[in-house]
């Protein structure tokens, strides 16, 4: 079969999602200017579809989908663009919610399953997430951080994980980044996915804290796959969302190295190891991935999504953030997913240097454990 127009080339065929249905936004050109500026409505299509008398969509009840079910529903203006946002403020500080989730676009989604799900979220079901403002969220997780940093665990491993063969298995790990970029996506689960809107605009506050949180996300994901040398276990699950303050605490980000700067005091804390080393591994994967593109990104959301599915409790994160994740990325530019790489690599210098952007003195701590363990050799020898 030959094409109607010779050398044409289709891009991003291998994006499922993006065909499933036929749906478009107007370029800002296309409008008049709303308040002097340029730019679309504040509208987001979630589905489109033909609507006979008597008759329901079938699309989502069959994967069990349902947007319209008690789960809960998008927070009123939550996926409002930019333009909307003091509209939004104001209509939030009225109900005194906070929204959360891809977006920020959900509330009331755990009201009522909180107790059922308890490790959905690390934030106290009383007030819960809808009743915790972002600021205090942050608070609260900082908090959290520092109660459970251990140092003689931090110490310890510092000098004793040399011995340990899941520790040296995972500094040798490689991402492989050459088979992530040119290995298939998964067809069929991107034919699962919803194809959504979403109206962001390039550059505003919505597009670069949803980036940030995508960091932070990866991390997670980037340090359990060395852990688990790209197997995942029945603690996978655990670990991403643990170490992820997006999907634990539901915490927003404005910069790329407040992000990761979380990411690092986190994998610092909980996990089974616990090295300064192995967390800047995780962080050059994340930067790594990035600078491959869009389907490299999509392919690891596309695994931390097959990790939550097999969570008893953790797969309403799918719901909440992976899935949109996993279209949106889809739909974004490779110029705005290459500048927020850029944007990664130039914030790794800082983030490496532990004694600054630490809360914790960390080299004092690895000073200490090492003197100690050189008197102790002075003890030992006759």
């Amino acid at each position: 079969m030959f094409k109607e127009t010779p050398k044409e080339k289709f891009s991003d065929l291998d994006l499922i999602t993006k065909l499933m249905q036929a749906t478009s936004v107007k370029r800002k050109e296309d409008y008049t200017g709303y308040r002097g500026k340029e730019g679309p409505p504040s509208i987001e299509v979630l589905e489109s579809a033909t609507f006979v008398a008597g008759s329901a969509s079938k699309s989502n009840v069959a994967d069990g989908e349902n947007d319209n079910d008690d789960m809960g529903s998008p927070a009123a203006g939550g996926r409002h663009n930019d333009d909307a946002e003091l509209l939004k403020d104001v209509m939030l500080s009225k109900t005194k919610k906070t929204p959360y989730g891809f977006n920020q676009q959900y509330t009331n989604f755990l009201v009522g399953i909180s107790t059922e799900f308890p490790c959905l979220t690390r934030i106290p079901l009383s007030p819960g997430p809808e009743q915790t403002p972002i600021a205090e969220r942050k608070r609260l997780r900082e908090l959290e951080e520092n109660e459970n940093f251990d140092p003689e665990k931090y110490m310890c491993d510092f000098v004793g994980c040399n011995e340990d063969p899941i520790y040296m298995a995972a500094v040798a790990f490689n991402i492989d980044s050459a088979a992530a970029s040119s290995s298939p996506v998964d067809a069929a689960e991107l034919k699962r996915l919803p194809n959504k809107e979403y109206l962001m605009r390039a550059g505003g506050v919505r597009e670069t804290r949803t980036l940030c949180s995508l960091a932070d996300i990866l991390c997670a994901y980037a340090y359990d796959r060395r852990l688990t040398s790209g197997d995942p276990t029945v603690e996978s699950g655990w670990t991403v969302w643990t170490l992820s303050s997006t999907l634990s605490w539901m915490d927003v980000f404005d910069s790329v190295e407040d992000a990761l700067r979380a990411s690092l005091h986190r994998s610092l804390t909980f996990p089974y190891l616990r090295s300064w080393t192995l967390s800047t591994l995780a962080l050059r994967d994340t930067s790594a991935v990035l600078k491959l593109g869009r389907r490299a990104v999509l392919k690891w959301l596309l695994r931390i999504r097959g990790i939550f599915k097999r969570d008893e409790q953790r797969y309403l994160l799918n719901r909440l953030y992976l899935d949109d994740y996993c279209v949106w990325i889809q739909k974004i530019s490779d110029a705005t997913l290459a500048r927020f790489s850029d944007a990664v690599v130039e914030a790794m210098p800082r983030l490496l240097r532990k004694d600054e952007i630490m809360r914790w003195r960390l080299t004092e701590l690895e000073n200490y454990i090492v003197a100690a363990c050189e008197e102790l050799k002075e003890e030992d020898t006759p």
